[in-house]
């Protein structure tokens, strides 16, 4: 079995993930969440730099869907929400934007639901998921490759 390792530094991380990745994880990888402790055996560690809810606001329309709410998709091509990774405090914009409706966790669980895996508007986010992607990819490669092997080799 592979697995991919995410170390992780507060819960809503976690939410965002949990309901992020079923989206488009390669199947027969399992996740793993863990407290990062210095350990040095992953193969690629992937740091996000910016608060997620710089990933929220590049994406109001995730928003308006995982907090069933409306009115916040017009606000996208504000300057601020355009690129929103350069915002000094994200989770306070977006409280004020959702008029306290975002709650960290509940609200990462909810919103990653909706988050457009496509979208480029917060550089981070793009990075953190093609980052996972080539790892998903590397990870079925070595899979194949050691179906592959046992195959050929059925004594082994």
């Amino acid at each position: 079995m592979k697995e991919l390792v995410f170390l992780l530094e507060e819960p809503s991380a976690k939410a965002l993930l949990e309901s992020l990745l079923p989206r488009f994880l390669c199947s027969g990888i399992h996740v793993r969440y863990i407290p990062f402790e210095g350990k040095q055996d992953q193969c690629m560690v992937r740091i996000a730099c910016k608060e997620l809810e710089a990933f929220y606001l590049a994406d109001l329309e995730a928003v308006e869907k995982g907090l069933s709410m409306q009115g916040l998709v017009q606000h996208q091509q504000q300057k601020k929400f355009r690129s929103p990774d350069s915002l000094g405090n994200p989770s306070q914009e977006l409280k004020m934007l959702t008029k306290g409706r975002y709650q960290k966790i509940s609200g990462s669980r909810e919103i990653g639901k909706h988050l457009n895996l496509e979208n480029q508007r917060s550089t981070s986010f793009f990075h953190l998921l093609k980052a996972i992607k080539r790892s998903c990819v590397a990870l079925q490669h070595e899979c194949t490759e050691n179906d592959g092997s046992r195959s050929a080799n059925p004594a082994a």
